[in-house]
Formats: structure tokens, C-alpha cells, sequence
């Protein structure tokens, strides 16, 4: 095998005009706005837009590892093994047939009616541990090398080897194109995606999926581009928390950058022109996507901008209640903190100290120190298991949702940029 850099892959790039519709399939193309709007979506490998999220990857030794039948190049010594799943329905569906999970998870119901259905042949249903990109680490001479399973043989002796070098999380000129089995909602299929992986500060190895699904199509006399990815960070499959994002109108680009703050979730609503569609729903693969107009988004609720904020109540670290009733006359600021990552706690006491008498601050976090200032909320707590699903979701949370007195959501922030959002709305 001959040693390689990593090679450059282009981010597929949208040509706009003011023809484009022409170039649209036609089911993609609206003479008006139609109550419902089904998209085709493609890969595109980087993922600029939504940037690159990456978690650590362990390495093991083959030994300590389970895997299938793989085979090892011979010429590298302190060989170890790893993977990423790339679809964890078929482990899901094992816990299922072994009682170890039932109907109410959300993998399960879609695959229980393919199988219903004859889609899914069980007998033939490939192991989970098959539903995997793997890849190697090793030494070679002097080199710390490492290798994936590009094309999904099992064989790491026909694929590039890579020094192992830092990992760049803005570039995306050393993304790695592999192969690798998805559930569709129909049947398993063989589909492909992108990887980076490198060394980071706070990893010896991270990866990372550097890909998103995006559509483009025609409503009336505008042109739209979204992106889509299967979570805040990243991901193979949209079972988990989908986040949607418009990424251009009429060929110029919304932003450069789309935080997860200001991504629509799942039953949330883009705007398109004049009219609001919710995100509805959208395939495991992530081809296949569906938006439903709503005529009367102005009443809706829900924690979007826009919107009526989420009916709460909430019990503090000193056991005192706190409800959305008592919003008042003053806004209520609702923050996240988190100890991940770069904290947020000197936010938080920013925070206070600047808006003092002029809103209302509550604070949410995991088993909170009980000498923290101002109305704070133990999301470990029981009796605020509701705010904390409606509020937080994620563990480590950074957002922050400022309420007006009519109870509508004026605005969702992170809290590092609360002096960019803030002021907006109060004079500090």
C-alpha cells in the first residue's frame, strides 16, 4: 500500500439563477404555495453550514474489541481497532426481540412495520456490529498511521493509509468518503457518506461524520435551498433530533453559518416567503423529507421565535415555584448552564450583574450548588422533569430563551453571545 495525503474533496457547489427552477426536478418546483411540499435530498460532503461536530474515538485492542471477520494488514505493528456506528436500528431491534426495550422507542415502530410489510427479511438481517464503519490504527516505520474501510469490504489492506495528523474541524479538504449499510425506511441499503478523524487538544483521536442532505426547489417566484442535519453535531441517521436550516433565497446565502440555537427541529417551522411550514418529518436515510404548511402560525406555541412560549412550572434549589403566570410585566430570561466545554457560569453571573431589576433571570442546570445566584433550577430534579424536556433536551445546553410579557419567545441565544442579543431588547 502506498502511504497518501489526505486528498481533497469539494463541497458540491449550487449554481443560482434566475432559471433555476428549470433546473429543478418537477417535483420539486411550485407555482404556489402548496399545503404540502415533499423534497428529495443529496449528501454534501463538508458541512460548512451547520459546522463540524466530533466526539473521541477509542481505539482497542482486537482483543478487547467486537467486530466481524476483518482483515489486518501484516507490515504495522501496535495494531488496534475501532468504529462508528453508522444505523443503530438493527441493535435496537434486537433489544426489542429480546424484551429489553418495546414498541414506545422511537427506532422501533418503523422497523416493525417493514418487517410486516416483507421489506426486512430477519432470517438474512446482517449482525449489528455489521452496521459499522471500522477503521485501524497502527505504527508503520515511524509513522502513526491509520486506516478506514472505505469501500465496506472488510478488508483494511485495499484502502489509502493516512498519517494520523491534527484534526482541522473548519477545513474540509481531508474528508474521507466511505461505504456503509442504512435502513431507509423500506430495507437496509448500501449508501455513502464522509468522515475526518484526527488528533485534537482535547483528544488523543477524534471523528467526526463532515456531510449534510440538502434540497433545493421553487415556490411561486423564489428559489430555496435548505440543509439538513440528523442532529446538533452530526450523524448518520435522522432518528434522533433532526435540525433544518435555510441556507439560501433566490441564490444568496441566508448566513454563513447556522448556529444550533437558530435551527428548526423537528415540528418546528421554516418561513418560505409569506407562509410558515413545519418540519414534519423526514426518512432515516435522510433522501426523503416533508414540510406541512401552517396557516396560522402566529397562534402557535412552541420554544421558536415567534411563537407562544411553552406553559412552565419549576421548583428552585431553595424550593421556591416559579411559573410562566408570573412572567409579569418584565421579560423572563430562561438560561442553560453547562460545565462542558468552555462553561458558563462567568455568562450566568455577567448576566445577572447586567440586567439587575430590569428582567427576570431563572437558570437550569445539573445538580446545581445551592449558594448560585438567582432562581436556579436542578434539572435532575424530578418535579422539573417538564420544564427540563421543554427547555433543555440536551444535557449540556448553552441556549437561552428571553420571554416577553405577552409570553411570546422574543428571542433564543447561546449564552456566550448574550451581549450580542441582549441589548436588542434592554438597555443595559
Amino acid at each position: 500500500m502506498n502511504l497518501i495525503r489526505l486528498v481533497t474533496v469539494l463541497p458540491l457547489i449550487f449554481l443560482f439563477s434566475c432559471k433555476w427552477e428549470q433546473q429543478l426536478p418537477a417535483d420539486q418546483v411550485y407555482a404556489y404555495a402548496p399545503d404540502t411540499i415533499r423534497l428529495s435530498l443529496s449528501k454534501v460532503a463538508g458541512r460548512a453550514p451547520f459546522g463540524f461536530g466530533y466526539s473521541q474515538c477509542y481505539f482497542f485492542d482486537t482483543t478487547e474489541f467486537s467486530y466481524p471477520s476483518l482483515v489486518f494488514p501484516k507490515e504495522v505493528s501496535n495494531l488496534k481497532i475501532s468504529s462508528i456506528s453508522t444505523d443503530l436500528k438493527p441493535h435496537f431491534l434486537k433489544l426489542y426481540q429480546q424484551g429489553v426495550i418495546d414498541e414506545r422507542h422511537p427506532s422501533v415502530p418503523s422497523v416493525l412495520q417493514a418487517i410486516e410489510k416483507g421489506k426486512i427479511d430477519t432470517a438474512n438481517l446482517l449482525p449489528a456490529t455489521d452496521y459499522s464503519v471500522y477503521m485501524i490504527s497502527a505504527q508503520r516505520n515511524e509513522d502513526a498511521i491509520f486506516i478506514v474501510d472505505e469501500n465496506g469490504n472488510r478488508d483494511l489492506t485495499d484502502d489509502p493509509v493516512r498519517i494520523l495528523g491534527n484534526l482541522e474541524p473548519e477545513s474540509f479538504d481531508d474528508v474521507i468518503q466511505c461505504v456503509y449499510p442504512i435502513y431507509n425506511d423500506h430495507e437496509f441499503v448500501t449508501d455513502t457518506g464522509w468522515i475526518k478523524l484526527g488528533c485534537t487538544e482535547m483528544w488523543p483521536v477524534a471523528i467526526g461524520e463532515a456531510f449534510y442532505h440538502s434540497a433545493t426547489f421553487s415556490i411561486a417566484e423564489h428559489n430555496y435551498r435548505i440543509g439538513v442535519t440528523p442532529n446538533e453535531y452530526g450523524g448518520f441517521t435522522f432518528t434522533g433530533s433532526p435540525t433544518l436550516a435555510l441556507l439560501a433565497i433566490d441564490g444568496k446565502d441566508v448566513a454563513t453559518y447556522h448556529p444550533p440555537e437558530s435551527r428548526i427541529k423537528l415540528g418546528q417551522y421554516v418561513e418560505l416567503g409569506p407562509d410558515h411550514y413545519q418540519f414534519h418529518g423526514i426518512s432515516n436515510d435522510g433522501r426523503l423529507m416533508t414540510l406541512i404548511r401552517e396557516p396560522d402560525f402566529d397562534r402557535q406555541t412552541g420554544i421558536q421565535t415567534g411563537l407562544f412560549a411553552p406553559d412552565f412550572s419549576c421548583i428552585s434549589t431553595k424550593g421556591l415555584t416559579i411559573s410562566s403566570d408570573a412572567i409579569g410585566d418584565r421579560p423572563l430570561l430562561i438560561t442553560n448552564l453547562t460545565a462542558c466545554g468552555s462553561g458558563t457560569l462567568k455568562d450566568y453571573q455577567a448576566i445577572i450583574a447586567a440586567v439587575a431589576g430590569k428582567i427576570q433571570v431563572l437558570a437550569m442546570e445539573p445538580h446545581p450548588s445551592k449558594d448560585r445566584p438567582g432562581f436556579v433550577v436542578d434539572m435532575e430534579d424530578e418535579r422539573n422533569r417538564l420544564f427540563h424536556e421543554t427547555y433543555r433536551k440536551d444535557y449540556s445546553s448553552r441556549v437561552c430563551y428571553l420571554i416577553g410579557p405577552d409570553g411570546r419567545l422574543l428571542e433564543k441565544f447561546d449564552i456566550h453571545h448574550w451581549e450580542e442579543f441582549l441589548p436588542n431588547y434592554l438597555v443595559l
